[in-house]
């Protein structure tokens, strides 16, 4: 309401859009989301009584319809991170090369589990250095860097510890020889905290 005060609307029949959209961006960039919107959207709800349904339907068609956003957040510190980088690298330490590869593929590229246990042989580019694939969750086809640190790690899996198999899938059970689940990543996860 302040702002629109400033902006010299003395009666809520006035509002137009443009005054609208100079509370949510400025030069192109956007000042407020979604969840102003909703208080807006919410705040309009109950003043329905009071100024009337249609007042209130139309300020609110004015605003942006954007959609929530949730920001991602670091699961783990800095220090921890390279205390990881530090146990995945250490060749004394006699970590199984699958998971280790699985792990680094994780920290370097940010895969999600799911994309990483559909890895292909054929998803990596080793002349071109990049790992294609269609992401599960958006579909979305993505190039990545085949960084040094993971092409090795995959490269060290696939030559000395890979099950002999026909599957087209990198990361196979030891024993069984079958593509890894998803569900596989969340054990690995569990075992790795205690």
């Amino acid at each position: 309401l302040k702002h629109l005060q400033d902006s010299g609307i003395e009666e809520l029949r006035f509002v137009k859009e443009d005054i609208i959209h100079q509370l949510f961006y400025k030069d192109g960039s956007i000042l407020r989301g979604y969840d102003f919107s909703f208080g807006v959207r919410r705040f309009m709800n109950v003043m329905k009584s009071a100024i009337g349904e249609g007042l209130c339907s139309h300020i609110c068609s004015f605003l942006p319809k954007s959609a929530k956003v949730h920001k991602p957040y670091d699961a783990i510190t800095k220090d921890e991170l390279d205390k990881l980088k530090a146990v995945l690298l250490d060749d004394n330490l006699g970590f199984p090369l699958r998971d280790r590869a699985i792990l680094i593929i994780a920290i370097y590229t940010g895969l999600r589990r799911s994309d990483i246990a559909n890895l292909r042989l054929n998803n990596i580019d080793w002349e071109g250095d990049r790992i294609k694939i269609v992401q599960g969750k958006t579909g979305n086809p993505v190039a990545l860097p085949l960084r040094p640190v993971v092409g090795n790690a995959i490269y060290d899996y696939i030559t000395k510890e890979r099950p002999q198999s026909d599957s087209p899938y990198i990361f196979l059970h030891s024993q069984k020889g079958t593509k890894l689940s998803s569900t596989f990543f969340s054990k690995m996860i569990k075992y790795g905290q205690s």
